[in-house]
């Protein structure tokens, strides 16, 4: 501002009188009128990081309390076999091989509840603990066989077209517990039953595995809504180096979810 004044008094002396309004205008108006523009300018970009801030902060603590909701309905089935079975240990009607058999399956159940939280402490980058060949149609057929008392409690058909013959590399219980939380979630968006269809085919680069319902429309962000555990199990696909697509089906009615994986070479087989 001072030198704007000094530099319009030098230049009031040489300048002719026509001209000299505007020279005040344009020494006296213009700087300060553009210090407050900027100034203005410099506090709004300002607002705007510190509101997108307490956005990011805002996301993150509704994740966690999703998170902390999802660890609680996760854990508490494995907590409550185990329960149920110490309340039959303090019997003292059961034989030895019985109380082992007990003491077997609470040991299953604890280690199970133990898998759970460290998932969910590492939910985003999920650690895969032994990387070995699977031969995905065992393991979906495995995972299928323990989820099909649950088809049958919602009456839905589980039906399978299982043609890969091909092994791919992964953390088996890893890979178990991804696909029975999708199949579970999708058993269980459908209150009226149907068929659900798993399929597991090759192709001359990935081993592709399918989830679909020919009734309705079986798509992530329904599933990541239903239970923030899905969030995992895609986490777990792409740890092992996996994509997630939704397709459009052939009817254009919906979606349905498409998980691909690349099979092991054949020298790398062991």
């Amino acid at each position: 501002m001072f030198l704007s004044v000094g530099i319009l008094i030098l230049v009031l002396k040489i300048a002719p009188s026509n001209v000299i309004p505007d020279l005040f205008f344009a020494y006296l108006v213009v700087p300060p009128l553009g210090v407050v523009i900027i100034a203005y300018i410099i506090e709004m970009i300002e607002k705007n990081i510190l509101l997108r801030h307490q956005l990011i902060i805002a996301e993150k603590l509704e994740a966690i309390e999703q998170m902390g909701a999802a660890i609680s309905h996760e854990i508490r089935n494995p907590l409550t076999t185990a329960l149920g079975f110490v309340e039959l240990l303090y019997k003292d009607t059961h034989d030895m091989e019985k109380r082992t058999q007990y003491l077997a399956i609470l040991k299953d159940e604890l280690d199970s509840a133990e898998r759970i939280i460290q998932d969910y402490l590492s939910y985003s980058k999920p650690i895969l603990e032994s990387v070995e060949p699977l031969n995905v149609q065992e393991e979906l057929t495995h995972v299928i066989k323990l989820l099909q008392p649950l088809a049958n409690y919602h009456s839905v058909k589980l039906s399978t077209n299982f043609s890969s013959t091909r092994l791919m590399e992964g953390d088996r219980s890893k890979f178990q517990q991804c696909f029975i939380n999708i199949i579970k979630n999708s058993i269980e968006s459908r209150p009226n039953g149907g068929t659900l269809l798993i399929e597991a085919v090759e192709t001359t680069t990935h081993i592709v595995i399918t989830i679909q319902d020919n009734e309705t429309s079986i798509c992530s962000e329904q599933l990541k809504q239903k239970d923030f555990s899905m969030t995992l199990s895609f986490s777990i696909v792409r740890a092992m180096k996996g994509t997630i697509d939704e397709v459009k089906k052939e009817n254009g009615k919906g979606k349905f979810l498409k998980f691909s994986f690349k099979p092991i070479k054949p020298h790398l087989k062991r």
